[in-house]
């Protein structure tokens, strides 16, 4: 099991399992989440109490059917960023949504945010190495409300 509690806000907003990974995201303003501090380099931005980054939990099956956590990490910005939804896609790769308010949200494609809550789409492999991160919105309050992948395993 895996306690997602610190001692600020923690919050779950995406779960997906299939035969043999489970991946979590949401959201935090805790400087670690379940005694961990982030993967691959991807740790907190911010250690206020009143910023947010996402984050994303990878567990994989073991062979004594126990859920075993292979990478956490964490990603945004300055400001609040929120996890949305999580998909694991065919290869094994997983990709999650959330909200942005940060001037400086990590998007690999050179998107910036527009204004808002901007949409933000994150991609990362079977291990914390980010494979693409983008945003997309208005100068409004934008929202993803669901994820899906082509070859559906959630």
């Amino acid at each position: 099991s895996w306690l997602v509690d610190d001692r600020e806000n923690d919050r779950i907003t995406g779960i997906c399992v299939t035969k043999d990974k489970l991946a979590v995201t949401g959201y935090t303003t805790s400087p670690t989440l379940g005694g961990m501090n982030g993967d691959g380099g991807f740790k907190r931005d911010s250690l206020s109490p009143v910023t947010s980054d996402i984050f994303l939990a990878l567990f994989k099956l073991n062979t004594q059917n126990r859920w075993n956590r292979n990478y956490h990490v964490f990603y945004g910005g300055d400001a609040m960023d929120y996890g949305g939804k999580v998909v694991i896609d065919a290869d094994g790769n997983t990709i999650f949504s959330g909200a942005t308010q940060s001037t400086n949200f990590k998007a690999t494609d050179g998107t910036t945010r527009k204004g808002g809550d901007d949409n933000v789409l994150v991609k990362f492999g079977p291990t914390a190495t980010r494979l693409w991160a983008t945003i997309y919105g208005s100068t409004g309050q934008d929202q993803t409300c669901d994820l899906v992948v082509d070859s559906k395993k959630c």
